[in-house]
């Protein structure tokens, strides 16, 4: 058969090729299982594989058609799309069909120019004539896209851009959850650390993290939207795609995402060698609203991570506290010096324009809503409780990151330009490594909840069948189990909060809530669970006559208890969590 797509691999050919034999030498993703039902059970719906780059998706496309029987596979082909038109897949997918081809893989299928505009003919001409189609891209929005036009309601989505801890261990083979903050999200290790099978390691160097960013997200959006509609459809974007400045307007928002903390990058990276992170720091610049208005858009610089770490010292260790002041200092003097903040953030890149890239970084599931609710004190006003509303629609503005390497690449940029500062080399080695633990302890402990919180959120939403890439808030809280951060302000003014790491909160029968405190440690301690225990925190939680089912500690140290409160280990819980769903994981956590 003569095709016009130059890479085909036909099913009497696929045991014998070298990518089908390497592939069945890996271990599977989870959602194999799951390509196999569909295969088994759908005959309408085109099968779409969604997910940034590096997580599996040309491997399991293989692997679905290594698994078919032998005779079905006979009928199975595998097109990898280059620069061919959609007119011509057509072509083969027809010649295919006439010589009675069932199962057929489109890979890179982004590629073709004109696929969101002609994607509805997968499903309409192929898939209702029994044919089994999956497709997969490097450009996923431009699948996103056709999902929700030409594919809308006409497919069947599995998406591979997380990768939960559990199931990283088991194809990585090994590894802790440091392991899998430092590298986690993507499938590789450090090769210092063995090399993995299914990909060649990705190293974290500046370099490196650069152009994973280029090529896996800003590029992603970038052709995507140049593709769509021939890219009449740029909207706010359109002038960031033509002064080709989507990578750094992208780039920095990976950062620190804490409350009314939201980076962006404004202006390109030139210098990523040495002084990587002083030249990153050329185009950082921190929002302190989610509102985006352009009045807000000019605030003061703040790096979330240096900041955090000199306020641990304050009241505790004048000395350390100088220091860390004076390397924040410098950072932010060369960060104003190097941007002209207000010229450029006014003139190139608007608050529409910011929500736009947060929008489609969300579609690609490579941000996601950190669900935060905060709870007002009892007998409270009606005018307290209308200042409460709002700030809840603020906290459901959050954005964490579902990646754990892509943000921790940063914070250990910014930990070698500590090393570098002249005034912490001179300090005694004692005092350099208290800030080092200091700053890592941070990191650490930020990633560790907000891991913990996205894999709960994603199994909340699979028990009550909602669409894993749904980002509403409003969809996410009628859910019948729902885990979110909850805050505490002493009053609506005043956001030092008290504040629990994430409550579960399950409605199935009645209100029950069981109440988790998430702890970069291995020793337990008694400032651990002082929320736990804390009366009004309690009382709030409690005030629509709900109960509390379980309190628990999850650190890195043996599970145990101390009196009422239980300590668990953090990837037991992620463990138990992935393997048996959210429900079980309850009944779990209520035992004694």
């Amino acid at each position: 058969m003569d095709f016009f797509c130059n890479t085909v691999v036909l099913g009497s050919a696929i045991a014998e090729d070298p990518s089908f034999q390497f592939a069945d030498t890996l271990h599977p993703r989870d959602i194999l299982a799951q390509m196999v039902d569909f295969q088994d059970h759908d005959s309408l719906r085109t099968g779409i594989l969604y997910g940034v780059r590096r997580t599996g998706k040309s491997v399991l496309l293989r692997q679905w058609l290594l698994n078919l029987p032998y005779e079905e596979r006979q009928r199975a082909a595998y097109l990898t799309i280059e620069n061919e038109s959609f007119v011509d897949i057509k072509k083969d997918l027809n010649l295919l069909r006439s010589n009675n081809y069932k199962y057929v893989v489109l890979d890179e299928v982004t590629a073709c120019k004109d696929f969101t505009g002609c994607s509805a003919s997968l499903a309409d001409n192929y898939c209702s004539s029994g044919m089994k189609i999956f497709i997969a891209g490097t450009d996923t929005l431009s699948l996103w896209l056709a999902m929700t036009e030409g594919l809308f309601d006409r497919n069947y989505t599995l998406h591979t851009t997380h990768i939960p801890f559990a199931e990283w261990k088991r194809l990585i083979g090994t590894g802790s959850l440091d392991d899998y903050i430092r590298w986690g999200g993507l499938l590789h290790l450090e090769p210092t650390e063995g090399e993995l099978h299914h990909s060649s390691p990705l190293l974290w160097t500046a370099d490196g993290m650069r152009q994973y960013f280029t090529s896996a997200i800003s590029n992603n959006i970038l052709n995507s939207i140049r593709n769509y509609k021939d890219g009449q459809d740029a909207g706010l974007l359109g002038c960031l795609l033509q002064r080709n400045a989507m990578d750094s307007a992208v780039y920095g928002l990976f950062g620190s995402l804490t409350r009314r903390e939201f980076i962006n990058y404004m202006d390109g990276i030139s210098d990523i060698d040495e002084k990587f992170l002083l030249s990153a720091l050329k185009s950082l610049v921190l929002v302190e609203s989610h509102t985006f208005d352009e009045k807000n858009m000019f605030r003061q610089f703040k790096l979330p991570d240096v900041s955090r770490t000199a306020s641990a010292f304050a009241n505790k260790d004048d000395k350390l506290y100088e220091v860390m002041n004076h390397i924040s200092k410098i950072l932010l003097n060369s960060a104003e010096s190097l941007l002209e903040v207000k010229d450029y953030i006014g003139r190139y890149v608007s608050a529409a324009q910011f929500l736009d890239i947060v929008s489609y970084l969300r579609h690609l599931e490579v941000f996601a809503m950190r669900p935060s609710m905060a709870f007002p004190p009892l007998g409270a006003s009606i005018a307290e409780l209308e200042r409460y509303n709002a700030i809840n629609r603020e906290l459901h503005t959050q954005n964490l990151v579902s990646q754990p390497g892509l943000r921790y690449a940063q914070a250990d940029c910014m930990k070698k330009l500590i090393l570098d500062d002249a005034v912490f080399a001179s300090l005694a080695k004692s005092d350099q490594e208290k800030i080092l633990q200091t700053f890592e302890n941070g990191v650490y402990g930020l990633m560790q909840e907000d891991i913990v919180l996205y894999e709960t959120m994603q199994q909340c939403k699979q028990f009550g069948k909602v669409t894993l890439g749904d980002t509403s808030w409003l969809t996410y809280r009628s859910l019948p189990i729902k885990g979110y951060k909850a805050e505490f302000p002493r009053s609506s003014d005043d956001f030092r909060n008290k504040e629990i790491d994430l409550v579960i909160e399950d409605t199935r029968q009645g209100s029950s809530y069981h109440l988790l405190e998430i702890k970069h440690s291995a020793k337990m301690s008694p400032n651990q669970s002082q929320w736990l225990r804390d009366s009004d925190v309690l009382a709030r939680i409690q005030r629509k006559n709900g109960t509390i089912q379980s309190k628990t500690v999850l650190y890195n140290g043996d599970s145990g208890n101390d009196g009422e409160i239980q300590y668990i280990n953090i990837e037991e819980y992620l463990t138990t969590l992935h393997t048996h769903g959210i429900a079980e994981t309850l009944t779990w956590l209520s035992q004694p």
